[in-house]
């Protein structure tokens, strides 16, 4: 069973936010990672509020979300309203996608251990990437260090559909 954030959507920002200067760094890292292009599909299960997706969707990326709360969903569709973006939003739960094997980038960070079936995501998650898809992945010591040291970016794990790592 997976955790649902609905009870809590319109404060959850307050709680987890991080500061705008942040959010870049670690989306520029993210973005020298996995050298996107214009076409390239990002894929994020646990989209939430996105503040993960809404730097990319800003960039002018084609960002695909899934969660299991719409509340949450909610709070990112009213960000991203007044200003033309990428972003698609489809509920559902990480144990289940209902998507297709077309995303280039999938980006999870503090998800799985919120998932019971944490072994059933990996696999739906993997699923959805291209075989050439890479996985971007933190469970949280990355934001962590970024507001401590800005300049430090370790921690993250980046996946390759085919099994090789790289932090």
């Amino acid at each position: 069973m997976s955790i649902s954030f609905d009870r809590v959507s319109s404060r959850y920002d307050a709680s987890r936010g991080i500061p705008a200067e942040v959010s870049e760094q670690i989306t520029d890292w993210m973005v020298r990672a996995v050298n996107p292009t214009a076409e390239t599909q990002f894929f994020e299960p646990g989209v939430g509020t996105g503040r993960i997706a809404l730097p990319f969707v800003r960039r002018g990326f084609a960002y695909t979300g899934v969660d299991i709360s719409e509340a949450m969903m909610a709070e990112l569709r009213q960000k991203v309203a007044g200003f033309d973006h990428r972003l698609t939003l489809q509920q559902a739960d990480v144990t289940a996608l209902p998507c297709r094997s077309v995303f280039d980038v999938a980006i999870a960070v503090h998800l799985l251990h919120l998932v019971g079936e944490w072994r059933q995501a990996l696999a739906e998650i993997r699923r959805v990437l291209k075989p050439s898809g890479v996985f971007l992945y933190s469970h949280g010591r990355l934001v962590r260090r970024m507001q401590r040291q800005p300049a430090s970016i370790q921690g993250c794990m980046r996946l390759n559909s085919n099994g090789d790592r790289s932090y």
